[in-house]
């Protein structure tokens, strides 16, 4: 059984209120006419006002904050559907997505999290979504096709665009109202492209472009980074690196704020060309630990995890969520079901030494826990 984190899905119901305009909260990369391999990158939309102002609601109450890191993955499935004719004929060879979740594996290894295939591939066999998917309307409409609860579900297609733009990859945020990720099957790593399926899961985790401006221009100095730009500090501010680098070096010379521009081409989430893109930093990392946590706990999943949280020094609710955990030991224990896992917040000491009559695993987060005499 899965941990529901009572208090973040208050948060999410919140979400989705708010963000209820006109436009979906999708993130997307453009495709040009170059090679499958290497195609440019703009976005399709920028958040809007309503989700500008929830962003930061979600900042000021740390729902992206989470210091450490688990000495284990926190695992998390996938649902791969490959679209093809309505005959059944074409669509995406399944045997490119062991690349695909190779790549995502390899980026996200130092972030805490891996992912499975959480069932074998799901067809969708419909001329209408193998031929015409170019408005925003028909991608969610492909998104909200038997989609797999407690599931990321990722969607292959060979014709992939909205009203602006033909694109290799499309992905929600937490707070979108239709969830899902869409790719174009020419932009999966059987042709080359190792990076824009992580940039997808990248917004799925809620990072932003690093040149994003709808928070303000970030300043090269990092004066504002943390309430402009990407909103993480650890990524230098980005003026759009689209066309304005070469052999992975940034090419331009803007300026912002006085100072000039710094960019790192090697970001996963900037619009450098696929091949520069290698890697994640560390506010990056944590920001997407943080959302899995606080924001997407249905998705944690091995066989009967159930995460109950304990911090010693917690004030407050107790409901055994990350935000609210538990006081005493003997709480969390009691709260989790067979085969759970007690994670008590570090570094901390308590002398009672507890009786565990069921299977559970007891771990540490954020530093050493001593436990009894």
């Amino acid at each position: 059984m899965k941990n529901g984190l009572p208090v973040v899905q208050v948060l999410a119901a919140c979400c989705l209120i708010a963000c209820s305009d006109s436009r979906d909260s999708a993130i997307g990369e453009p495709q040009d006419s170059g090679s499958a391999a290497e195609h440019a990158h703009g976005c399709s939309m920028s958040p809007s006002p309503a989700e500008v102002e929830l962003t930061r609601w979600l900042v000021q109450r740390g729902a992206y904050e989470v210091d450490g890191h688990f000495d284990h993955f926190l695992e998390v499935d996938v649902a791969f559907h490959i679209v093809r004719r309505t005959n059944g004929s074409g669509g995406l060879d399944a045997g490119a997505l062991d690349g695909d979740l190779a790549d995502l594996n390899d980026a996200f290894e130092s972030t805490g999290i891996r992912f499975e295939r959480g069932t074998s591939v799901r067809y969708i066999d419909s001329d209408a979504f193998y031929f015409e998917i170019d408005t925003q309307a028909e991608i969610d409409a492909l998104r909200s096709t038997s989609p797999v609860a407690g599931m990321i579900n990722v969607y292959f297609t060979p014709n992939l665009a909205n009203e602006n733009y033909s694109l290799c990859g499309i992905s929600s945020f937490t707070f979108s109202a239709v969830q899902g990720i869409v790719m174009n099957n020419s932009c999966s790593s059987s042709f080359g492209n190792h990076a824009t399926l992580v940039h997808e899961f990248g917004h799925y985790f809620d990072l932003f472009h690093t040149h994003e401006t709808a928070f303000g221009v970030e300043c090269p100095d990092g004066s504002n980074c943390g309430q402009a730009g990407d909103l993480v500090c650890s990524t230098p501010a980005d003026p759009n690196l689209s066309g304005q680098v070469s052999q992975c070096q940034y090419t331009g010379n803007a300026t912002a704020c006085g100072f000039p521009y710094e960019p790192q081409p090697s970001n996963y989430m900037s619009y450098a060309p696929i091949s520069c893109r290698v890697r994640f930093r560390g506010g990056q990392r944590t920001r997407m630990l943080a959302t899995l946590i606080q924001l997407r706990p249905g998705l944690i999943g091995s066989p009967g995890l159930q995460v109950t949280w304990v911090d010693f020094a917690a004030s407050g609710a107790q409901t055994g969520s990350f935000a609210n955990p538990y006081r005493t030991l003997a709480a969390g224990i009691a709260a989790t079901g067979a085969g759970g896992r007690v994670v008590v917040k570090g570094p901390a000491t308590t002398t009672y030494a507890p009786t565990i009559l069921a299977e559970v695993t007891l771990d540490a987060f954020r530093g050493e826990v001593v436990i009894g005499d």
